[in-house]
């Protein structure tokens, strides 16, 4: 569940934070007063996190954003935990960044709402809120979810290999101390045989005793 929750929650934060502070960096170069697609600079980090999470859009709480947010988080870790030991599937990094995609979708599509005068009109949730920052609730979303998809398929590849590396070594450890003793005298066997080509060492020679004066003499032949 951590590993889908860390890239969605640092790509969210990187994107919000960058977002407003380059806008603030252009308007002090440029002296101008905004720069589309990025957040006013007179905007707050909040205003510009909250335009991430679609509550600009129209009168969704922030509670709801939080629990669609939630739920992306909950269906990847399932997804991915049901891929069988193989590697980051499209499908659990799709389903972690659904929650931005819905959200740039619905703020692109709620732009289109003031030209439906007839008797076909946009609900009420759907309507943007006045003053609201639609096309940074779009660029934002979709940078947001190209950033969280990257970071959660590195992330995800990682753990994968680091999964399949403790299975590899889980099977050629021995399972019991037989298997283990086994092992162990075999090693020895093979150690004991002498390969092609290298010259085996002379026997030690055995130890018989601290030579005294007397022996010496006898082995010289002398007096």
């Amino acid at each position: 569940l951590l590993l889908a929750l860390a890239p969605l929650l640092g790509g969210f934060l990187a994107v919000a934070g960058g977002g407003v502070l380059l806008s603030r960096g252009l308007a002090a170069i440029s002296d101008q007063d905004g720069m589309a697609p990025l957040p006013s600079p007179s905007a707050s980090w909040s205003i510009a996190a909250k335009a991430l999470l679609g509550v600009s859009v129209g009168s969704r709480s922030l509670y709801a954003a939080i629990a669609l947010q939630c739920l992306c988080v909950c269906l990847a870790a399932i997804v991915q935990a049901r891929a069988g030991g193989r590697s980051p599937r499209a499908p659990a990094v799709v389903c972690l960044v659904f929650g931005a995609l819905a959200t740039a979708l619905l703020a692109l599509i709620g732009q289109e709402c003031k030209h439906l005068d007839g008797p076909v009109k946009c609900p009420a949730w759907l309507e943007p809120a006045e003053g609201a920052e639609w096309q940074w609730s779009v660029f934002g979303s979709l940078l947001w979810a190209v950033a969280s998809a990257a970071a959660a398929w590195g992330q995800l590849r990682r753990q994968w290999r680091r999964d399949r590396d403790d299975a590899v070594g889980k099977e050629s450890a021995p399972s019991s101390p037989l298997q283990a003793a086994t092992l162990s005298s075999g090693s020895a066997r093979l150690n004991n045989n002498v390969p092609f080509g290298i010259v085996p060492a002379t026997p030690p020679r055995r130890y018989a005793g601290v030579p005294t004066r007397g022996s010496s003499r006898e082995s010289d032949g002398s007096p």
